[in-house]
């Protein structure tokens, strides 16, 4: 608001809201925090790959399935010490 920018203000002021507790939206499920994440990703790997994909696909699918995977009742998973999610 305070570059006169009042259409981007409310946008962002709207996305911090969604991230508050008591919104209800685990942040992994956040439009903006996975449009970031992906960002993020795809400049830090650049062009890296995994088989044909790239790699911040790769990334972004893994993190999906682990938090579908905590989400539901019977997704149970067990994280090693190196971080690595298996699913049980």
């Amino acid at each position: 608001m305070q570059t006169d920018r009042l259409a981007e203000a409310r946008l962002a002021a709207a996305a911090a809201r969604a991230l508050d507790e008591s919104s209800g939206v685990p942040p992994e499920r956040h439009p903006l925090v996975r449009v970031l994440l992906a960002a993020g990703l795809a400049r830090m790997l650049g062009s890296e790959s995994v088989g044909s994909r790239a790699a911040s696909d790769v990334l972004i699918e893994l993190i999906e399935r682990a938090s579908e995977q905590q989400t539901s009742p019977s997704g149970a998973v067990e994280t090693r010490p190196s971080g690595l999610i298996v699913p049980r």
